[in-house]
C-alpha cells in the first residue's frame, strides 16, 4: 500500500494584517515499514508561543511514532493513540518548564493520522477536521471541539485534554484518501449545518492529489490555491491542509 502526500500551510489574512506569522504547523513521514504518519496542529492565537507549540507537537508526534511498535489488533490502537496525546501533552509541559513559562503559553490543537497496512488510526484534540474518502463518499472520522464563542476550543496543553480526545480506528482498505485541516479551512471545507465534509471542496481536491505529477509540485499548486483571493474572502485565519491518497 503506497500513499502519496501533498501539503501546504499559509498565513491567514488577519495574521498578515497584524504582522503575525503562521501559527499552524504540519509534519509527516513514512516509517521504514511503510507506515505513514501525519500530524497537523494549530497554535492558539491567545498563546504567546502557540506557533512554537504547534511545531513541537507535530514534530513530536512523528518522532514518537517512528520508534513505537505498532499494534497488531484493532483493540490496541486506541490506547496507543491516547499515549500519543499524553506524550505530546507531557512534552509541551516539560518544554514550558525549561523556558520558565506556563504550558498554556504553548497551547495548540492536534490532529494525527497513522496509516498502516491493516488499520488506520486517527486522533483529534481541538478543532479542525480529519476527513476520509472512499469512492468519493466522504465522512468526518473524528469529532472537533468548538466552544461557545468563535475560535474557542480545547488544546492538547489543557489539563482535561484526555476528556476531549476523539479517536477512531478503521480498516485501511475502507479509505482511499485522507485530509487533515486546521479550523481556518472549516468555513469553506465543511458544511457547518451538518458538520460534515462539503463535497464540492473535497471531491476535486482528492482527484487533484491523485493525478500523475510530482508530489512537491502538487503541494506548490495547493499552496497557491490556499493563498487565492477566492479563499481569502471567506476565511481570515491560517490555513493548513495535508492530503494523503492511496495508489
Amino acid at each position: 500500500m503506497i500513499w502519496h502526500v501533498i501539503a501546504a500551510s499559509v498565513t491567514g489574512k488577519s495574521h498578515l494584517r497584524q504582522a503575525k506569522g503562521n501559527e499552524d504547523a504540519y509534519c509527516f513521514a513514512s516509517r521504514l515499514d511503510g507506515v505513514l504518519v501525519l500530524a497537523v496542529s494549530d497554535g492558539a492565537g491567545s498563546a504567546s508561543c502557540g506557533a512554537q507549540g504547534a511545531e513541537l507537537a507535530t514534530m513530536g508526534v512523528v518522532t514518537f511514532l517512528s520508534e513505537e511498535q505498532l499494534p497488531t489488533t484493532q483493540e490496541a490502537w486506541q490506547p496507543l493513540m491516547q499515549g500519543v496525546a499524553q506524550h505530546i501533552h507531557n512534552t509541551l509541559e516539560a518544554h514550558a518548564i525549561t523556558q520558565q513559562k506556563e504550558a498554556r503559553d504553548f497551547a495548540c490543537t492536534l490532529l494525527v493520522a497513522v496509516l498502516a497496512p491493516s488499520h488506520s488510526a486517527l486522533l483529534q484534540v481541538g478543532d479542525g477536521a480529519i476527513i476520509g474518502t472512499s469512492n468519493e463518499a466522504m465522512t468526518r472520522l473524528t469529532q472537533a471541539v468548538h466552544g461557545e464563542y468563535a475560535s474557542e476550543t480545547v488544546f492538547i496543553t489543557s489539563q482535561d485534554y484526555l476528556d476531549y480526545c476523539s479517536c477512531t480506528v478503521i480498516l485501511s482498505e475502507t479509505i482511499t484518501g485522507l485530509a487533515l485541516l486546521t479550523d481556518g479551512l472549516e468555513s469553506v471545507a465543511m458544511d457547518l449545518r451538518t458538520n460534515q465534509p462539503f463535497s464540492p471542496f473535497f471531491t476535486p481536491l482528492f482527484r487533484f492529489a491523485s493525478i500523475e505529477q510530482e508530489d512537491n509540485k502538487k503541494s506548490q499548486i495547493l499552496a497557491s490555491f490556499l493563498m487565492s483571493e477566492r479563499l481569502a474572502q471567506r476565511t481570515h485565519d491560517d490555513m493548513t491542509l495535508v492530503v494523503a491518497v492511496r495508489s
